[in-house]
C-alpha cells in the first residue's frame, strides 16, 4: 500500500512538473499570457485525477486477474 502511494504521488508530481514546463516554454517562445500556464495545469491535473478514476474501477473489476498475472511474473512461471 505504501509503494503504491509512493508511485502515485510521484506520477502526479512528475506529469505536473513536465505539464508546467511545457507551459512555461509555450509562453515564453510565442508570447501567450501567463494564463495560459494555469490552463494547462488544470487540464493535465483533471486528466490525472479522470485517469486514477478509470483506473481504480478497472482495477476493481479485475483485481484476480490481476493477481494471478503479477504472481506469475514474480514467481517466474
Amino acid at each position: 500500500m505504501f509503494v503504491q502511494m509512493l508511485l502515485v504521488i510521484s506520477a502526479g508530481v512528475i506529469s505536473g512538473a513536465i505539464a508546467a514546463m511545457i507551459a512555461l516554454k509555450l509562453t515564453e517562445s510565442y508570447g501567450m499570457s501567463t494564463s495560459f500556464q494555469f490552463v494547462v495545469s488544470a487540464i493535465v491535473a483533471s486528466l490525472t485525477v479522470s485517469g486514477k478514476a478509470i483506473e481504480k474501477g478497472f482495477a476493481k473489476k479485475n483485481a484476480n486477474k490481476i493477481l494471478e498475472i503479477v504472481t506469475s511474473i514474480i514467481n517466474f512461471d
